[in-house]
């Protein structure tokens, strides 16, 4: 999945406009890299869904 496919689901769920839920995922995965690029563990858990 990808954040174009990621964004509009995530939408229908929590009713958040898709341009900040596409900042919001962007903003991850600029941190992600950055985080995985210096060596550091990137991990994501839990999975609620409310």
């Amino acid at each position: 999945m990808i954040k174009t496919d990621l964004a509009p689901h995530h939408c229908r769920i929590k009713k958040h406009h898709t341009k900040d839920t596409e900042t919001v995922l962007t903003t991850f995965r600029d941190i992600a890299s950055d985080s995985l690029a210096s060596g550091e563990l990137v991990r994501l858990s839990g999975g609620r869904r409310d």
